[in-house]
């Protein structure tokens, strides 16, 4: 059998550790023969250093002796009454003190495999053994046993927060787990997510990212007690292990947690807020791994609607959140299975009596759900990275109806194709060649499309959105400012902005024939879009009484469900041919 002194015996180890300057090392020798124990105990006297030795001969005494301290330890494999092995085979490898070399004649792969499993770090061929032999593998053992504890001691810490380590907290959690789980015992369990982190980093550099680390996690541990376990478990992310705490309790914690970091942070640069999820062990808990999944599920499901709050661990919002990414990998199969299916709003002129566009609307007809709401699908397709296959085929459909519409000598000069498109879709790099690939596959398409925006596109990139609409414009494609008025800030966007249509939102339409204060900001908002040289499209008409008040105004384009619902591509036709 091969063993690593060979090796050792071309390097220069050095086994002494800065605490055992002036003590002798200890060897514990393990043999049932006097015989033999005297004569290792001859091999080191005539080594170049000097040893403290300590020998036992039966198993009873080096299971003792191997619970006490000891610098390395020589077991025999062969004793009289049970092998070196069985003796080890009682004993917890991370709790020996020393490294132990099996002494043995055998040189079978059996023997080494077994010894290498119960925590054996090497092998004393008795065939080999001198002074010299004897002395390089206690030197050796000593050296790597040392530089692995220092290295295992090394990585239960962070190195940047001095905090407990992932992997160290993950085995201390499993601990506690166990525990909880034999005793009945409260245990509960925060994950923290800083908030801003990563714009930190983006703005400042990761210097001042890591020292907001720094400073988050002394606020943190600040408002611990004794037996609780902090840990940095991410880049971003801090747990907090409480035994013995309940929900309310652990509820309690981390509100308190959260004001101090938000106390912090209005007055030290480097502390920001945290979202805090709170999760309290079951009876039914799997894993360790479970629970601080479901604490990091809380955070998520917080951090959907708002950053800085403390938000428990709810089995519903597991639910909701499965049932999402069923139906979101449904639509992602709905696109080829041809479930969906476009509906067209209809856009007359002021009259009421005059098509003069549509409006291209998704629907999903799921094969188990039946109709699903628009709402509830865009928002998958966006947050499941399907938007842009998905807004590709509303885009492409559209166009191709457009078309054949066109082909049958239908459209007239007016007609306008709107088409709403999402933030996410229009702020990719490639939807404007995308665009003006259709433009140059059907005719007349250009002066004739137009693309329906929501504010939430201005909010995400102001800039990159300006000079994209830009683009599509010199190509003749048109925009809409959609849900116009409804939120505070759209206003903010007309004099940076050249839009070409601006679309009243329903809720104002709503009140228009019985609110004279409602009918006076309409009124306002269609006199600004004429100032502003674009067409006023009002939404949701449903009665005859704001059809009224809407024509007294002048209102270009009127749509809702007084003139039509949304119908389907047929029914166009044959609006377009009563037009005629």
């Amino acid at each position: 059998m091969v063993t690593s002194v060979e090796k050792a015996a071309q390097e220069d180890f050095f086994w002494s550790s800065n605490d055992d300057v002036g003590r002798k090392p200890v060897v514990l020798v393990v043999d049932d023969s006097p015989t033999a124990q005297q004569r290792i105990r001859n091999l080191l006297s005539d080594s170049q250093n000097d040893y403290e030795i300590t020998a036992v001969t039966t198993a009873q005494e080096a299971t003792k002796a191997l619970q006490r301290r000891f610098d390395v330890c020589l077991l025999d494999y062969e004793l009289s009454d049970c092998t070196g092995l069985d003796i080890l085979a009682g004993l917890d490898p991370q709790q020996l003190s020393g490294p132990v070399l099996l002494v043995t004649a055998r040189e079978e792969y059996g023997v080494s495999q077994a010894a290498l499993q119960f925590g054996v770090s090497d092998f004393v061929s008795k065939s080999k053994l001198d002074a010299d032999y004897l002395d390089r593998s206690i030197r050796y053992a000593l050296t790597r046993f040392r530089k692995e504890k220092a290295l295992t001691e090394f990585a239960k810490v962070d190195q940047l927060t001095g905090l407990c380590s992932r992997k160290h907290f993950e085995h201390q959690l499993e601990d506690l787990v166990a525990e909880a789980s034999t005793s009945h015992a409260d245990l509960s369990v925060l994950y923290l997510d800083l908030d801003g982190l990563k714009e930190i980093n983006d703005c400042y550099g990761h210097a001042v990212g890591n020292q907001t680390l720094k400073s988050c996690a002394n606020v943190i541990a600040m408002q611990l007690q004794t037996g609780q376990v902090l840990a940095r478990y991410g880049g971003d992310e801090f747990v907090i292990a409480l035994p013995n705490v309940n929900t309310d309790y652990a509820l309690s914690l981390a509100e308190k947690m959260a004001t101090a970091l938000r106390l912090a942070s209005s007055q030290d640069p480097y502390v920001t807020t945290a979202s805090i999820g709170v999760v309290s062990m079951k009876d039914d808990v799997k894993d360790f791994f479970e629970l601080i999944h479901h604490a990091e599920m809380a955070v998520g499901f917080g951090k959907t609607r708002y950053k800085d709050q403390v938000r428990l661990y709810q089995e519903d919002d597991v639910t909701q959140k499965v049932d999402n990414m069923r139906m979101a990998r449904d639509l992602r199969l709905a696109i080829g299975r041809n479930e969906l299916t476009l509906a067209y709003q209809p856009i007359f002129d002021t009259s009421g009596q005059r098509i003069v566009g549509v409006e291209a609307l998704a629907r999903w007809n799921h094969p188990e759900h039946g109709a699903v709401s628009p709402e509830k699908f865009v928002g998958l397709a966006e947050t499941h990275g399907l938007i842009r296959e998905f807004g590709q085929w509303v885009l492409m459909t559209a166009v191709r109806d457009y078309r054949d519409w066109g082909e049958k000598s239908l459209l007239p000069e007016d007609f306008t194709l709107s088409v709403n498109v999402s933030a996410l879709q229009f702020l990719d790099n490639r939807f404007v060649g995308e665009v003006h690939k259709l433009l140059k596959g059907v005719e007349h398409l250009a002066g004739h499309l137009e693309l329906e925006l929501t504010e939430n596109a201005f909010v995400r990139d102001f800039d990159r959105l300006t000079s994209m609409v830009g683009q599509l414009s010199r190509s003749g494609v048109s925009t809409a400012l959609d849900d116009f008025g409804k939120r505070y800030s759209s206003l903010g966007y007309l004099p940076d902005f050249d839009f070409d249509t601006l679309k009243i939102d329903k809720s104002f339409v709503d009140k228009v024939g019985h609110s004279h204060r409602n009918r006076i900001v309409v009124e306002t908002m269609v006199e600004l879009a004429k100032k502003l040289n674009a067409k006023i499209v009002a939404e949701g008409v449903e009665t005859t009484e704001q059809l009224r008040v809407l024509q007294q105004m002048n209102c270009d384009r009127l749509q809702g469900y007084l003139f039509s619902k949304p119908v389907d591509k047929e029914r166009v036709e044959e609006l377009l041919i009563a037009r005629r």
